[in-house]
């Protein structure tokens, strides 16, 4: 059983109190851009089956309007649902201890599992925020495994797929590798600058994940026994400019971008008929169609599907019917899966997966999708991959532009 062990109310974000724990394990979600803050302190792994035999719709009573207290939190690599892997890589992680902090409230709350000792104290934090926002700041040298004009081959390559009827959309990834080493502090201060509305920072052993993802996967919530998802893809791109008048056409242009919207339509098409195996007939529809929404770097075209479903369904049935996203693979998703291997000639492991943290107890899910992602594991390089959605209307060029906007979120000063 949870308890709350404390409910204050502050003036300040959640990045410094990261900061202490930055030597050793921690999970960090939330950016500037996000309402909600969670740092989750103590958690061990667990098995697979543990986590996804976990039940959604099941009543509770809700104490709190929180994403997440403690439960599940998951991360999901691509593989394990784009092709038949006899090992699977996702990792799933049981959450003990955490603080959330409401942005909108200026509230902090302190969660802890019983049978725990509380790690918390917050008498150690005052100066930690300070700390990360005067953090040095440092460039990141990228080196694309592949050259220009291999990317430019291998779009031509997916165009001459598209005429020919294999599929309609498929996204493509290009991959970096850097040899630069950050400090978490300094990685905590470019999620403090750039990260979007999902952003994250998983450090579990020799291992990490930093996320500055703007895309919602999907999210599911019970209320009076029905069980409502939501999901939000992203499609269409359009880079910011410091120039009020520039960044303005630049979105108008993303708003009136037929080619763009046609892409989201696609997606939207795609997931509800992804959420169609859940919910069931007449239990889907699209909330928005698509909104021009603004990040620290670019612009965006936002959809909306719901869904609702009256019954249970396993977090494992959850992810098999969804995984791997419709924006990061394309349509027919069955069929660009198998074209994505075949181009990108490499797993992409965490790389498009997903982070899912799900509150079993207050029945509240809420997960992203691992775009603008950098994974880092023990003395390696560390890595970083970036695409965008191939349509018949796409210009190979154009898309390389798109990309090179979409990295600056990872190759800036801040």
């Amino acid at each position: 059983m949870k308890h709350l062990v404390s409910k204050t109310v502050l003036e300040e974000n959640m990045f410094g109190f990261a900061l202490p724990y930055a030597d050793g394990d921690f999970m960090f979600f939330g950016g500037h851009e996000s309402r909600f803050e969670v740092l989750c302190l103590q958690f061990e792994k667990i098995e697979a089956e543990e986590a996804l035999e976990k039940q959604l719709n099941q009543d509770v009573e809700r104490s709190y309007e929180l994403p997440f207290s403690t439960g599940i939190v998951a991360l999901i690599s691509y593989d394990d649902y784009s092709q038949e892997l006899g090992q699977k890589t996702s990792q799933f992680f049981e959450v003990y201890e955490s603080v959330v902090y409401d942005k909108k409230k200026k509230t902090r709350y302190h969660f802890l599992e019983d049978g725990h000792e509380a790690s918390f104290d917050e008498k150690i934090y005052e100066s930690a925020y300070e700390e990360i926002l005067n953090a040095s700041s440092k460039m990141i040298d990228w080196q694309a495994y592949t050259d220009k004009d291999h990317y430019i081959k291998s779009v031509e390559n997916i165009l001459s797929q598209i005429k020919e009827g294999r599929f309609y959309q498929l996204n493509f990834l290009r991959y970096f590798f850097s040899k630069d080493k950050l400090s978490n502090l300094e990685w905590l201060r470019k999620l403090y600058h750039n990260a979007g509305p999902y952003g994250a920072f998983i450090s579990y052993k020799s291992e990490k994940i930093v996320s500055f993802s703007p895309e919602k996967f999907f999210s599911a919530e019970v209320k009076d026994g029905i069980c409502h998802f939501e999901t939000h893809p992203i499609k269409g791109t359009s880079p910011r400019f410091d120039s009020k008048e520039l960044d303005e056409k630049s979105k108008e242009f993303l708003q009136n971008s037929d080619k763009d919207h046609a892409e989201l339509h696609m997606i939207v098409d795609l997931m509800r008929n992804d959420f169609f195996r859940i919910c069931g007939p007449g239990n889907v529809s699209v909330k928005d169609p698509g909104t021009v929404y603004s990040f620290s770097n670019v612009h965006h075209l936002i959809a909306s599907v719901t869904g609702k479903l009256d019954k249970k369904i396993s977090l494992g049935e959850c992810l098999k019917r969804l995984c791997p996203g419709g924006s990061i693979t394309g349509a027919p998703k069955k069929e660009v899966m198998l074209a994505i291997s075949e181009l990108e000639k490499r797993p992409r492991a965490y790389f498009m997966g997903n982070i899912l943290l799900f509150d079993h107890k207050q029945q509240k899910l809420d997960s992203s999708i691992l775009i603008r992602t950098v994974h880092i594991k023990g003395s390696s390089d560390m890595e970083f991959a970036v695409g965008s959605g191939i349509v018949i209307a796409s210009e190979a060029e154009s898309e390389f532009s798109e990309l090179k906007a979409k990295m600056r979120v990872v190759s800036n000063k801040s």
